[in-house]
């Protein structure tokens, strides 16, 4: 995991973060709803 230029070698260690990706789809959910539905309500 690295790659060398000259005389310096640069290693790098690429752990990712765990994101909590329930609470986010809610999230991310509640504001399409949010926005979703008084388009629905101006239409009908």
């Amino acid at each position: 995991d690295g790659f060398f230029i000259g005389e310096t070698t640069v290693t790098y260690d690429f752990t990712p973060t765990a994101v909590p990706l329930p609470a986010a789809f809610w999230l991310f959910a509640s504001g399409l709803i949010g926005i979703a539905v008084p388009a629905v309500r101006r239409r009908v």
